[in-house]
């Protein structure tokens, strides 16, 4: 159901035709997020990471919605495989500030992954 939800928004923000407030983000997180359980939301997660090479155009969206995830699930659970960190580094190299969300979101130190979370 989630993933239906992620599509329709990324349809949403593609669409030149849509109108985007400046709550957009804001709206997407309280309706579909912060309602969740703490496992609802790290099922998730895993679901969203993929999301992020599909589509890195939305990065930032994708990011800040991984990071309520995240905040969501309430775990220091691993929900990605490490290797992905710098593929990630690597595909945002030309935003630093989508590389520093990463890092949060991944719990990099010194552009390396810690897998205790």
């Amino acid at each position: 159901m989630f993933k239906d939800e992620l599509n329709e928004f990324i349809r949403f923000i593609s669409d030149p035709e849509s109108e985007l407030d400046e709550w957009y983000l804001s709206d997407f997180k309280d309706e579909h997020i912060w309602k969740m359980q703490s496992y609802e939301a790290f099922s998730c997660l895993r679901e969203a990471v993929p999301y992020l090479f599909a589509y890195p155009r939305y990065g930032y969206e994708l990011l800040e919605i991984i990071s309520a995830l995240k905040e969501t699930s309430d775990t220091t659970e691993l929900f990605y495989e490490p290797g992905i960190v710098p593929l990630l580094i690597d595909l945002y190299k030309e935003d630093s500030y989508l590389i520093n969300m990463v890092k949060r979101i991944f719990n990099c130190r010194y552009g390396k992954s810690s897998p205790s979370g």
